[in-house]
């Protein structure tokens, strides 16, 4: 049986790591943020991250299961202070995805400070 390699890629706003059921994302933050400051929501084939003053958001280039996504905000060494969302895939065996988001919101960058954001739901 031929083992599973990750993936794994970096974007503007997140890096990102592909396993076979999941994708593990990082969006790092400011220093001082508080998980009452970050907001996820989690559609079937969407996503909606705004955390301070990052923003990430648009289509999946998959389906996820909602139930089971989750996120935390944490610190990590080398890494910092981050937002770590967990989607996991509905149908892992679909195949890889080769990058979290297949389109952005309104064709622009998914993250950026200067950028205001629509207010997404709380966790």
């Amino acid at each position: 049986q031929e083992l599973y390699r990750k993936e794994a890629g970096t974007e503007e706003a997140y890096s990102w790591v592909e396993g076979r059921g999941d994708i593990e994302v990082t969006v790092p933050v400011a220093r001082g943020l508080s998980a009452r400051d970050v907001s996820v929501v989690f559609g079937r084939r969407s996503v909606r991250l705004k955390a301070g003053g990052v923003a990430v958001r648009g289509d999946l280039a998959g389906e996820v299961d909602t139930e089971a996504c989750s996120w935390a905000l944490d610190d990590a060494p080398g890494v910092g202070r981050h937002v770590y969302v967990l989607l996991v895939k509905a149908r892992p065996e679909d195949g890889r995805w080769g990058r979290v988001l297949a389109s952005k919101e309104g064709g622009e960058p998914p993250a950026g400070p200067d950028r205001p954001d629509r207010p997404a739901g709380d966790q």
